[in-house]
């Protein structure tokens, strides 16, 4: 009898990833792939927005937050922190992650980074909302707008991880983020530069 070795290759919400999962089944089968959850690649930076550091999945190292000052990485301006407090958040092997939120009108973060072209990961959760049209915010990475009327309760649902991606050249030397809110505050859980 004759087998055949499989091997799967793929890319996940939470980045790119490989993963091999090799099976021996005959040729004449049906082989049905693993389910894998792939751990995200490393990062320039990773921030817990309105939290304290966190190692989570994959032993991957989340900074604490931080106001911005020259030749670091924060946020900027006047903010508040809030958000559910604790579990369950769907959508993550990171709850934790989403425990606390940064919120405001509007919100900015600055991450000093080389001139380059950036992998930029923006994760949101609405905690508090109930309801859609609550929360309604425009997402700009480095000047140009990534998602225009962000509702991250229509879109996910309640306590569960969201994510935005998006593709940034940095050539100032600076990556900024900005939320501006049309209803309600702009929030953020967590930042990944890759």
């Amino acid at each position: 009898m004759r087998y055949l070795i499989l091997c799967f290759l793929g890319c996940a919400a939470l980045g790119s990833w490989i993963g091999c999962g090799s099976q021996l089944a005959p040729v004449n089968s049906m082989l049905i792939a693993p389910t894998l959850t792939p751990c995200a690649p490393p990062a320039v930076r990773r921030i817990n927005c309105g939290d304290n550091a966190y190692t989570g999945y994959c032993s991957a190292h989340w900074s604490a937050d931080q106001p911005y000052s020259g030749n670091s990485w924060g946020y900027v301006g006047t903010t508040s922190v809030g958000g559910p407090g604790g579990p369950p958040i769907l959508n993550t092997n990171d709850q934790p992650l989403f425990y606390k939120e940064r919120y405001a009108s509007t919100l900015e973060y600055d991450v000093d980074v080389p001139a380059g072209s950036y992998n930029v990961t923006l994760w949101f959760s609405e905690g508090y909302w109930t309801a859609s049209g609550k929360r309604v915010f425009d997402v700009v990475v480095e000047g140009v707008t990534v998602v225009s009327g962000l509702d991250v309760f229509a879109v996910a649902g309640p306590k569960t991880a969201y994510a935005v991606n998006t593709i940034a050249t940095v050539s100032d030397g600076t990556l900024n983020i900005v939320l501006t809110a049309s209803a309600d505050n702009a929030e953020i859980n967590a930042i990944e530069v890759r």
